[in-house]
């Protein structure tokens, strides 16, 4: 019985985590990271070559515990930049967690020259509630603003616009960290409950 108990209590503990996903860089294309469904609404770019329908560039689960992503090159992921010299690419994502609020989020930009990463936050009604750019080599955090003209205080399904622009230098790996919030999953706290009620029950036959 002891060991029923804790293979529960183990099972509810890892329950919340979420295999690494990814998927290429293509309206419709979703992953799913801890929480959260990340889907890409549209994406365009201005070069001459296509790279939101070209299969070069994907997005992969960030990690770390949080529910982020990583935007990068297919062929040799953090290596290889999968944006050169002249390039522009401006994607918008939705960010939908089920159970949880979004409270902030964290932008890091790997590149050379003055290649950057501008973004800007609208919740579900495309109220303005953040922005932010990290510069080649840099990194900055936006914390969201859910307060006047936006209606609601917290926020589960936001939009994610980001420009990704290399101008004379490079991208190599944008990486997105999402700071969440809120009650764990269903499953998994019955399942801690299940075996905390084991526990019980393992002790109550030793007295």
């Amino acid at each position: 019985m002891r060991w029923f108990a804790a293979a529960i209590i183990t099972l509810g503990a890892f329950g919340t985590a979420n295999a690494g996903s990814s998927a290429l860089l293509e309206d419709g294309k979703s992953i799913t990271v801890g929480d959260a469904t990340i889907t890409v609404e549209s994406c365009s770019s201005t070069a001459s070559t296509t790279f939101c329908t070209n299969g070069s560039v994907q997005f992969a689960a960030a990690p770390g515990p949080n529910e982020g992503f990583v935007i990068e090159s297919v062929s040799s992921p953090g290596v290889t930049a999968f944006l050169p010299a002249g390039d522009d690419i401006t994607v918008m994502f939705e960010v939908a967690t089920a159970t949880k609020n979004i409270t902030s989020i964290g932008l890091i930009t790997a590149g050379t020259g003055n290649a950057s990463t501008g973004e800007t936050d609208n919740d579900s009604n495309f109220c303005g509630i953040g922005s932010g750019t990290a510069m080649a080599g840099h990194s900055t955090k936006i914390s969201l603003n859910y307060g006047s003209p936006c209606n609601s205080p917290t926020e589960k399904d936001i939009f994610i616009t980001k420009d990704m622009n290399a101008h004379s230098g490079s991208l190599i790996a944008v990486t997105q960290y999402i700071d969440a919030v809120g009650a764990p999953e269903p499953f998994s706290g019955a399942m801690l409950l299940v075996g905390l009620a084991g526990l019980g029950a393992v002790r109550r036959r030793r007295r």
